[in-house]
């Protein structure tokens, strides 16, 4: 930052000396004012590119952080993910979906009670982001 500092005081006092009708300081051979002019608008040009990137870069890299920590503790919606995940997967609290085939429609009803626990906790879960969002 200190060094940044002394960069744009630099870049100020080239601009006033060419304001002011004096030669550059890192022109020494002392050109004419349009030359200093322009050799100076690519060095602004130059400054202000480095830090624009240098901008996106940590800007990337504190959204990658982000990232990171929202995935290690779930997510924003990772309870209701994790809940229809174990609807959809037949575990819901309703009971026989767990347990194992009783017969021919075993296999049919744990099938009807997953996919009826998986659209109710699908629907709960929309229910809930729109009156988060409203």
């Amino acid at each position: 930052a200190a060094a940044d500092d002394e960069e744009v005081r630099l870049l100020q006092e080239e601009v006033c000396r060419l304001v002011r009708g004096r030669q550059m300081r890192k022109q020494p051979g002392g050109g004419s004012v349009r030359t200093d002019a322009s050799a100076l608008a690519l060095t602004l040009q130059q400054a202000l590119a480095e830090r624009e990137e240098s901008f996106w870069v940590e800007r990337q890299r504190l959204s990658d952080r982000i990232t990171a920590l929202e995935r290690a503790r779930g997510g924003r919606t990772g309870a209701l993910l994790r809940h229809y995940d174990t609807a959809a997967r037949g575990e819901a609290t309703g009971g026989s979906a767990a347990g194992g085939a009783v017969g021919a429609a075993g296999p049919a009803a744990s099938l009807a009670s997953a996919t009826s626990a998986a659209s109710s906790a699908l629907t709960g879960g929309v229910r809930r982001l729109r009156s988060m969002v409203a």
